[in-house]
């Protein structure tokens, strides 16, 4: 029982760090998606829907430049093209609701 004891801090600091890692990893994918979202419905101009891949450029620039030495590169890949992924989707669904709304206004 004793041996518990001494591992439980250990294991409620992995937890707290693991929620704070997770926390730090879906910034981006919310921010993103959020940017996506508001620049798809309210965006005029087309160059304007690709501000969030730029951001996310940056970011996977900026990643590999401070995270190569911790991190192997498929991960941060991996991560980023789940982030490219996320945004195509977004923009996908928003533009085709916009589609679907302005084909059911000039029916009617």
């Amino acid at each position: 029982m004793f041996h518990v004891m001494l591992v439980a801090p250990v294991l409620g600091l992995m937890a707290v760090y693991g929620v704070i890692v997770l926390v730090i990893l879906s910034v981006p994918f919310c921010v993103g998606m959020f940017l996506q979202l508001v620049l798809t419905v309210f965006g005029q101009k087309g160059w304007v829907r690709w501000v969030p891949a730029g951001l996310g450029a940056l970011g996977m620039a900026g990643s590999l430049a401070f995270f190569l030495p911790d991190v192997p590169v498929s991960y941060i890949l991996v991560y980023w093209a789940l982030y490219f992924l996320a945004l195509w989707l977004t923009w996908l669904v928003v533009d085709q609701i916009k589609k679907f709304i302005a084909r059911r206004r000039h029916k009617e």
